[in-house]
């Protein structure tokens, strides 16, 4: 068996491992060859993560782009929260995006946009499940588990919500609505916030 570490520079990139049954198969000439064979694999390795890392900063940028130039040229808050819940869909690649917006006359939280119709409630009180209480609390909420969090409600994880992320809208001092976005699966990875 031979193992070589895969270096650029200094940081390392993994490992190749060559396996054989017979004795005596790596000889020093092919061991050399190995070697050569690494230090030609580690920077590919190196170029191909760097490839992807900046086509996500691509399509990050491009986002961002499109929501300014949609923010500088829309006043229409329904019109905006579209192109901001599509644009956050796709950069987080969830399965659902919402904006809810808080409405002072009726003193509810009402969805500006939803990606997928019908899984978030249409009306919440502040305080009420993870959009509600970030309303409220002005703190992101991170929900790993929907079903088993004890201040879930029930029409939402029901209709396939199974994680989510509920992260407040600040303006100045007041709070004006909140963002979410969901998984129809759970995601244990994730540290969960208390609640």
């Amino acid at each position: 068996m031979v193992g070589c570490r895969l270096k650029v520079r200094d940081p390392r990139r993994g490992v190749l491992l060559w396996r054989s049954a017979e004795i005596v198969y790596f000889r020093p000439e092919l061991v050399e060859v190995l070697v050569h064979l690494a230090s030609v694999v580690a920077p590919a390795i190196q170029a191909a993560s760097l490839s992807t890392e900046r086509e996500q900063q691509a399509r990050l940028f491009k986002a961002l782009h499109e929501l300014a130039v949609a923010a500088s040229g829309l006043l229409e808050p329904r019109a905006l929260a579209r192109v901001a819940v599509e644009r956050c869909r796709e950069l987080l690649q969830v399965d659902g995006t919402v904006i809810f917006h808080f409405d002072r006359q009726s003193g509810f939280l009402e969805p500006l946009h939803e990606s997928a119709s019908r899984v978030v409630e249409r009306k919440l009180k502040p305080g009420e499940g993870a959009i509600g209480l970030a309303f409220s609390n002005r703190r992101h909420y991170a929900i790993d588990d929907s079903a088993t969090w004890g201040l879930r409600l029930p029409g939402p994880t029901s209709r396939g919500l199974a994680a989510g992320l509920s992260y407040p809208l600040v303006a100045g001092d007041r709070a004006i609505g909140v963002g979410g976005v969901w998984s129809g699966t759970c995601m244990t990875a994730r540290s969960s916030s208390p609640g």
